[in-house]
């Protein structure tokens, strides 16, 4: 499967992904342009404002991948330091990170079918 035929919810360098209820964006950004294989993300809102970017860097030397799930989760698969996903707490409106490995949350179908030994089925 190549970047072309991703799903809609999957944001390449090229490509933003809207979330499912049309709220947010999903942005790939490389912080640093002298260091173009590291990458980020931000989360836009309706008016384009950044409303979100996370402290972690991700390495695209490994594979890496960045979606969106049906319950609004930002998901980041990195081959390089593991799956995480990011979730609003609606009450304060902040983004919380949460480490894949440590709860019990079903992966997205796209990490299933392009990871099936990492997640299952």
């Amino acid at each position: 499967m190549n970047e072309s035929t991703y799903p809609n919810e999957v944001a390449t360098l090229n490509k933003s992904a809207t979330s499912p209820t049309g709220n947010h964006q999903l942005a790939i950004t490389v912080p640093d342009p002298e260091k173009e294989y590291m990458l980020s993300f931000e989360i836009k809102n309706q008016n384009d404002e950044v409303v979100f970017v996370p402290e972690l860097i991700f390495n695209n030397q490994s594979v890496t991948f960045f979606l969106w799930d049906e319950a609004e989760r930002v998901w980041v698969y990195s081959g390089d330091i593991g799956t995480f996903f990011w979730q609003l707490d609606e009450p304060s409106g902040e983004w919380e990170m949460f480490t894949y490995a440590q709860e019990n949350v079903e992966a997205p179908q796209f990490l299933k079918d392009v990871r099936p030994k990492r997640f299952d089925n």
